[in-house]
């Protein structure tokens, strides 16, 4: 289940949860999605950038990565083939 959080200046957030590629998000408006890429119980980092390119969002967060969920490198994979601004924050360790 995802929500989009629309803020009071009307930014808008989406948060994909834990998912994959389904149809509806290709209608979704948002400037910020935050989506899962780890590849366990979710999307790869494939599927996720595949995805967020299905709907452009302004900024990608790719999340629920690393520790056991996928690998470091896959944030930085949806790096390289989302076609716009991605930012990746790794956990804290």
């Amino acid at each position: 289940m995802g929500y989009i959080i629309t803020l009071t200046n009307g930014q808008m957030i989406y948060h994909a949860g834990d998912t994959d590629f389904i149809p509806e998000m290709k209608s979704i408006v948002t400037d910020i999605a935050m989506m899962p890429c780890g590849g366990t119980y979710t999307m790869t980092a494939k599927e996720m950038a595949l995805a967020a390119n299905s709907f452009n969002p302004k900024v990608l967060i790719p999340m629920h990565f690393d520790k056991g969920l996928g690998t470091e490198n896959d944030g930085e994979e949806v790096k390289k083939l989302f076609n716009g601004k991605t930012v990746v924050m790794l956990p804290e360790k």
